[in-house]
């Protein structure tokens, strides 16, 4: 038998034992909690950086400056890559730069993650596939945004029924598809749908209306319908006017609108009168250097063209370029847009090298922008074809035009004017490029 003494010990060594065992269990324990707790203040952390980061960004949105604000948003999106409100915003910023298709991935990336964490049938949902639908737009892949269009509109029909602003939207866009792809009685039906409820909702004077009766006016000038388009256009202008008063930048594109309008139908001097109208408020607003002023001074340049004042359209249309280069860079759908504008002035001058020279430019920016299968691209194509053959260059000519058809072909349609008219083109080049095939056969044989 073990002493007394010897057993004590024995009982205070596992005493001991025990208490060391518990401190370290103690110690360990302490030690993952505060990991966990360190990771959760990380995470915490993070999050602020990445919101303080996105109110920064916001504050340059409200004053109109993304090209400020862009690395403010990317810096939030890094931080939080699945953030959906900031993959929209960053998505919004690079399509108002010229940044499309990289604007248009973060856009697709925000529904993918709304439907995994929302659902198919949510609102914010069908708001995304709306998003997803302009981008589309804006890259020139008209189908693929109709499909998203289509499925916002049929979520948002059985979420709120006929009667809801959300509805009359989702209309709204698909009108625009069509518009886009020149079936502008369809377009006419969706936006005479939105416009019925906007007014039941609304009543007759309050933004959604006017923005539904302009487009209402635009389709219908389309169709050179322009006696109706204006007569839907001033009553867009008379809404706004009671809504915003006389000096507001929405009462600017009225003016802008109908003036557009009135170019078209060929009344080129009173479309003159009502585009500087809407320069005129636009300046007083904003000064000079604002991308709305430039917007009426290209618009302006466009319709002096069409008048025959050339130098003071290149002025106008060259005052615009450099405004628009400083806020928005070399690809941006703007600038592309008033390269092109200034081109077309030069072809009527008859300096068709200078003429060529800016359509050039104009297609190296619509590529860049919107990818091979664009109308945009097609267009520049078509023009560059055209001064091509103005300067007898007919060889170089064929391929721009053969580009031109085929995706006139793929967008519009066989039967679109546009596609007829480039066929045509393309025949007749055809007849001329034997007419001088043989005349070098007949020559050499002599």
């Amino acid at each position: 038998m073990q002493p007394v003494h010897f057993q004590l010990q024995i009982k205070i060594l596992s005493a001991i034992k025990s208490k060391v065992f518990f401190l370290v269990l103690l110690f360990v324990s302490l030690n993952l909690a505060e990991i966990g707790l360190g990771g959760e203040a990380k995470e915490k952390q993070v999050a602020t950086v990445a919101e303080t980061s996105y109110q920064k960004c916001f504050a340059f949105r409200e004053k109109r400056k993304d090209k400020e604000a862009l690395p403010y948003c990317r810096k939030a999106v890094e931080l939080e890559p699945d953030n959906p409100e900031y993959l929209t915003t960053i998505a919004s910023i690079l399509a108002n730069i010229g940044q499309v298709p990289e604007g248009a991935e973060y856009m697709q990336k925000a529904l993918a993650i709304n439907l995994k964490t929302l659902g198919p049938e949510h609102p914010q949902v069908a708001k995304d596939h709306i998003w997803v639908g302009k981008g589309f737009m804006m890259l020139g892949k008209y189908n693929m945004a109709r499909e998203h269009f289509e499925l916002a509109l049929a979520s948002d029909l059985k979420n709120f029924g006929e009667e809801d602003l959300r509805v009359a939207r989702d209309r709204t866009f698909l009108g625009n598809y069509f518009k886009f792809t020149g079936k502008y009685k369809k377009a006419i039906k969706f936006y005479e749908l939105s416009l019925a409820t906007y007014l039941k909702i609304c009543g007759n004077d309050s933004p959604d209306v006017a923005a539904a009766l302009s487009n209402l006016g635009i389709a219908w000038s389309d169709l050179g319908e322009y006696k109706k388009s204006i007569d839907y256009l001033k009553k867009a202008l008379a809404s706004d006017l009671k809504f915003y008063g006389k000096e507001h930048h929405k009462i600017a594109i009225d003016w802008g609108n109908i003036g557009s309008v009135l170019r078209k139908s060929g009344d080129y001097n009173k479309a003159i009168s009502y585009l500087w109208k809407a320069l005129k408020i636009n300046r007083k607003i904003y000064g000079e250097d604002h991308y709305l002023v430039s917007l009426n001074q290209s618009n302006l340049g466009v319709a002096l063209g069409k008048a025959g004042s050339y130098d003071d359209a290149i002025h106008y249309l060259s005052n615009a370029l450099r405004n628009d280069l400083k806020i928005y860079g070399n690809d941006h759908p703007r600038v592309a847009s008033e390269w092109f504008s200034i081109g077309e002035i030069y072809h009527k001058k008859g300096d068709n090298k200078q003429a060529l020279h800016y359509y050039q430019l104009a297609l190296k920016s619509n590529l860049k922008i919107y990818g091979e299968e664009s109308l945009e691209v097609a267009r520049s194509k078509h023009n560059i074809a055209n001064t091509l053959l103005y300067l007898r260059q007919f060889n170089q000519a064929m391929p721009y035009l053969q580009e031109s058809f085929d995706i006139y072909k793929n967008v519009l349609g066989s039967n679109h004017p546009e596609t007829v008219s480039c066929k045509q083109g393309i025949d007749a080049l055809r007849i001329v490029l034997n007419s001088v095939k043989n005349e070098k056969i007949h020559g050499n044989s002599k």
